[in-house]
C-alpha cells in the first residue's frame, strides 16, 4: 500500500513538474513574440504562471502592473483599472471571450495545452505572428 501511495505522489509531481515546464517554453515564446524584448516585464495575477515565470530565462514577475510588458491574468476582476489598457493575455478560455480586448489566451483543456489569438487586436499592436502561429489566429 505504501508503494502505491508513494509511485501515485512521484507520478502526480512529474506530471505537474511536466506541465509547468510546457506552460514555461509556450510563455517564453508568446511573450517574446508579443513584447519583442530579451527581459519582458510580467504582471501575472495567479500563481501558477508566477511559477512559470520565475522558471523563465525572458520573463520577469513584476508586482505593479503599471510598469509591465504584458498582463497575464486567469479573469478580469483581477487586472487593476489603471492597467486595462495594457497588453493582456488570458489562461482561461470564458475570460478571454468575455475581454474583446485581450491579445490571446493560453490555457490547458482536456490535458493538452490551448493557444488563441485576436487577430484585429494583433493588428491594433501592429503584431505579426510567425507562420506557425497562424492556426491559432482567430
Amino acid at each position: 500500500m505504501r508503494n502505491i501511495l508513494l509511485i501515485t505522489i512521484f507520478i502526480s509531481v512529474t506530471c505537474f513538474a511536466n506541465e509547468l515546464e510546457v506552460t514555461t517554453k509556450i510563455m517564453n515564446k508568446i511573450s517574446y513574440i508579443l513584447i519583442k524584448k530579451n527581459v519582458i516585464k510580467v504582471f501575472a495575477t495567479e500563481e501558477k504562471v508566477r511559477q512559470a515565470i520565475h522558471n523563465s530565462n525572458t520573463m520577469k514577475s513584476i508586482n505593479d502592473c503599471h510598469n509591465a510588458d504584458l498582463i497575464i491574468s486567469n479573469k478580469q476582476s483581477d487586472i487593476p483599472f489603471i492597467c486595462k489598457e495594457k497588453m493582456v493575455f488570458y489562461t482561461k478560455y470564458k475570460a478571454f471571450k468575455k475581454d474583446t480586448h485581450a491579445v490571446g489566451a493560453f490555457f490547458w483543456q482536456k490535458g493538452r495545452p490551448n493557444i488563441m489569438f485576436r487577430k484585429n487586436i494583433l493588428s491594433k499592436y501592429y503584431i505579426t505572428l510567425p507562420s506557425e502561429f497562424h492556426k491559432y489566429i482567430e
